[in-house]
């Protein structure tokens, strides 16, 4: 069985043009008992079913290390360290609305970084385009949308948002430091902020989940020694920052310690700010 499912992963990306696959785990085994075994052998079932489909997962790397691959899902079982060895990034759940997204996927950072999570933009629960691409930001962004289906103004909006997250700040979302800086369960908002390792640049995002008013909050892991200069981004086309301190530069030690008013207060509110070191 281990070579037939060899052979058919092979046959499948040795495709001309194959350059990406998700790879479903939703079953495995569950009939727990073996004909081809001894009685004495039969606790050996899982452990060998799973040394066997590591193999086959091993062998799809290295054979093919140009193909993306993505682990699905995590109700299967395969959102685990050792499949991640053979995987790029994995599929937290089937539940993309942006707004339960925002709590699935902090839930898995306390486990797994964030360039392994795959965020993907959809048009579930129908919430605003920008609150969807901001969630989506925070891990892996990706995109399952029907590009022909989509406005003009949705169009641009998503390539604005996907060469932001190419440009500037994928790499601090994907190697920084992360601070989840108020939960979901204890605050009508949730916040959190990836920092580079040299604590020049930090990305904070925001994301209001009921209405409630503007309040203070406060980053984390910034240098106090270090000016900073604040900058919101991910903003719809035309529209201007309500942040406060947006555009101007503050001392890491005067945001850690005092903070700032938060941009958001309406239900599916959200926002992106970038904190660059300046001398």
């Amino acid at each position: 069985m281990r070579e037939f499912a060899w052979n058919v992963v092979s046959n499948t990306l040795a495709t001309s043009g194959a350059s990406y696959v998700k790879w479903d785990a939703n079953r495995f085994v569950t009939q727990r008992g073996s004909t081809y075994l001894a009685p004495g052998e039969q606790s050996d079932l899982l452990v060998d079913y799973n040394f066997a489909l590591y193999d086959v997962m091993a062998r799809m790397a290295e054979k093919f290390p140009g193909v993306t691959a993505m682990a699905c899902s995590g109700g299967g079982g395969r959102a685990d360290f050792g499949a991640l060895k053979f995987f790029h990034l994995f599929w937290p759940s089937d539940n993309t609305d942006p707004r339960d997204r925002v709590k699935i996927q902090r839930g898995f950072s306390h486990f797994f970084p964030s360039d392994t999570i795959a965020a993907h933009v959809t048009k579930m629960g129908g919430r605003p385009l920008k609150f969807s691409l901001d969630v989506a930001m925070s891990g892996a962004l990706g995109l399952d949308l029907d590009a022909r289906k989509l406005t003009a103004d949705e169009k641009k909006t998503i390539s604005s948002a996907i060469t932001l997250y190419k440009n500037e700040i994928r790499d601090v979302v994907e190697q920084g430091d992360l601070y989840r800086l108020e939960s979901p369960y204890d605050h009508p908002r949730m916040a959190l902020d990836y920092v580079s390792a040299d604590r020049s640049r930090a990305v904070l995002f925001v994301y209001q989940l009921t209405n409630a008013p503007s309040a203070m909050m406060k980053v984390s892991g910034l240098d106090p020694q270090k000016g900073y200069l604040i900058h919101e981004v991910n903003l719809p086309a035309g529209q201007k920052s309500v942040l406060g301190i947006d555009g101007r530069k503050f001392d890491g030690a005067i945001l850690l310690r005092e903070g700032f008013v938060s941009p958001c207060h309406k239900e599916c509110d959200s926002a992106v700010v970038e904190f660059s070191a300046v001398k």
